[in-house]
């Protein structure tokens, strides 16, 4: 909910324990992760930050973890 960066929403999924926000963000996807519910509705933009800690890398052709 804060951040110098900004993704689309294309769905907010409650899942629980936490909540995916499916986004786009640039040519890519991105979901976001929270442990409290959101209120942000399709299409709207979200600010954001990464903790590099948090950024996982995935090979579009094979789909295996990189980093």
């Amino acid at each position: 909910g804060s951040g110098h960066l900004q993704a689309k929403l294309i769905s907010n999924q409650w899942l629980g324990d936490q909540v995916h926000l499916a986004t786009k963000f640039g040519k890519s996807s991105l979901v976001i992760v929270s442990l409290d519910r959101q209120p942000y509705q399709y299409g709207e933009m979200i600010p954001f930050t990464i903790p590099h800690h948090a950024l996982h890398f995935f090979d579009t052709d094979t789909q295996d973890l990189i980093f």
